[in-house]
């Protein structure tokens, strides 16, 4: 599952993920900030092995948000489908 809180006024998104399946060493879920501009990484996630959840900044444009399984480093943008998407109301 995933949580996810964004607050507009603060322009700060947080996410965090609980009981997904766990990836091996090469591999991380990354979260994308989507929007007009299309997609900005917010950050890698590894729950279980690292980090299972992060806060950052939410571009003002931001109208979706997805999370995807990449390499350990990071993509400059999404390669592989997302797990999770989420429409922002």
């Amino acid at each position: 599952t995933a949580a996810v809180a964004v607050s507009r006024s603060l322009a700060k998104v947080s996410v965090s993920l609980d009981g997904v399946p766990a990836l091996d060493a090469r591999h991380a879920y990354q979260v994308w900030l989507i929007g007009p501009r299309g997609p900005q990484s917010a950050g890698l996630l590894r729950p279980g092995a690292g980090p299972g959840s992060l806060v950052g900044a939410l571009p003002a444009d931001t109208d979706r948000i997805a999370v995807t399984t990449e390499p350990v480093t990071g993509s400059p943008q999404p390669t592989t489908p997302g797990v999770i998407r989420l429409d922002l109301a």
